[in-house]
């Protein structure tokens, strides 16, 4: 279908004749060889420009083409896509990375926020270890995103490399590989490594490549939503639909795959005919890095703060998950529970967070002492708050030497535990003071044991 498309419209000369032709394909058909472009995508990278516009006009998504204009170093039409198309950074970012045109893949990763592991993916596509390695050290770029593209692009001594030694997610370097079609690949993944079946069947919707995608569905009984997430991706409406119609893909899900495809008029349309949830289509646009968007969503729609942030937590872009926490109070546990899902190095805050909620009440009750410490250390400038770093340090280290068979409540009902004398240290002399007029417990401790006596 690739080659049809593509052939079909470099040899065109009138949009209308060119309409016809491809009137029941799929204009968004991936390239099943590196840098894996859509046919208008490798146009804009040739610079037949006339072939590349009129698969835009046509309904071609616009964020492939402006990687193949970012990819020919085409500075005229990247701007267009970016000014008039909103096309994403993410999408540019990526092109100027494959090309090698390195001041230009910052400007865009520092003026327009583009992703950091957007842009290591295309020099993983690219073989610039070095660049690869950079981006994941300096600007933590997300390690499964990276084995997923080195698996796409069949270097299979990288994915290993990157699966023993930064511990890469299997589902996603089996999404990779069947990204790339290689069966062969994905089958041992699944086997031998147990990687999640609806991940997978993602990548061959992304791909386009519908036996595998019903194959994956009659025999191995993934989820229809996956498929419909996976076709969304792709811009696939056709299949979309038919996902939607015959099999009741949910609706939600669909809208949240349009986002990460930042196919904004399709989001749009599943918003206003079909009622999906704003949080979902918020999620998903952290997901893929458009901030504006989640933004959008937060102050037009009212998504929830813990949402957005919980899409940032899946995508590892840290720096976004502590605005959110921050400025909009979003949820610990939503967050922690992002980069649960995610597989990647979660930070330890996080990690304590998952330990506790393990853990039933008691550990929620620990969890909101933590947030209020938090609230405390963002407002350094506030002389009551003096030393909360200090104390949220200590229960996280007391919260991260508990055992699964520990009673939490027990714990903190224990003066001798560490858990009970982090909760109970005064962050301030002046506090302490507090026991001289009877207040004989901190503020922290009775949040979490409210049958202490009294508390400071």
């Amino acid at each position: 279908m690739f080659a049809k498309i593509y052939n079909t419209a470099l040899q065109a000369t009138d949009l209308n004749e060119l309409k016809k032709s491809l009137e029941q394909a799929h204009l968004d058909t991936l390239d099943n060889t590196p840098p894996f472009l859509t046919a208008g995508g490798k146009l804009a990278a040739e610079g037949h420009i006339r072939a590349a516009e009129m698969l835009r006009t046509l309904g071609a998504m616009v964020d492939p083409i402006a990687m193949g204009y970012a990819l020919a170093n085409n500075q005229r039409m990247v701007e267009e896509y970016y000014q008039q198309h909103r096309a994403s950074p993410n999408a540019i970012a990526m092109g100027y990375a494959l090309n090698g045109n390195h001041q230009l893949t910052e400007y865009y990763r520092l003026q327009y926020k583009a992703n950091a592991s957007s842009i290591a993916m295309a020099y993983a596509h690219a073989q610039n270890h070095a660049k690869v390695e950079e981006y994941r050290t300096k600007h933590q770029a997300n390690v499964n995103a990276i084995a997923m593209a080195y698996a796409q692009a069949g270097n299979h001594t990288k994915v290993d490399d990157y699966k023993m030694s930064l511990h890469a997610d299997v589902k996603a370097i089996a999404m990779g590989y069947a990204l790339a079609g290689d069966h062969a690949k994905v089958d041992e993944y699944r086997i031998f490594y147990k990687a999640d079946v609806n991940t997978i069947v993602m990548g061959y919707a992304l791909a386009g490549n519908h036996s595998k995608v019903e194959e994956y569905r009659r025999e191995l009984r993934v989820h229809v939503n996956a498929i419909a997430i996976g076709y969304a991706q792709a811009g696939n409406e056709c299949k979309v639909e038919e996902y939607r119609s015959q099999y009741q893909a949910d609706v939600h899900s669909i809208a949240m795959g349009y986002a990460l495809a930042n196919n904004h008029s399709m989001v749009e349309e599943y918003r206003q005919i079909h009622h999906a949830d704003p949080n979902l289509i918020a999620m998903g646009y952290a997901r893929t890095g458009n901030n504006n968007k989640a933004e959008e969503y937060r102050l037009r729609y009212l998504a929830d703060p813990s949402s957005i942030a919980m899409g940032y937590a899946l995508a590892g872009n840290h720096s976004k998950v502590e605005e959110y926490r921050k400025l909009h109070a979003a949820s610990l546990k939503a967050i922690a529970q992002g980069y649960q899902r995610a597989h990647e190095s979660i930070p330890r805050l996080y990690q304590a967070i998952l330990i506790l909620i393990k853990h039933g009440p008691a550990g929620h009750a620990v969890i909101e002492a933590i947030s209020r410490l938090l609230y405390g250390k963002d407002k350094q400038w506030n002389p009551y708050w003096i030393n909360a770093d200090l104390k949220l340090e200590l229960i996280i280290r007391a919260v991260e030497e508990l055992k699964f068979s520990d009673n939490i409540g027990e714990l903190l009902n224990n003066p001798k535990s560490e858990l009970y004398r982090a909760l109970d240290m005064y962050r301030m002399a002046l506090m302490s003071l507090g026991k001289w007029f009877g207040l004989k417990h901190t503020r922290s401790l009775m949040l979490v044991a409210p049958s202490s006596p009294k508390a400071t």
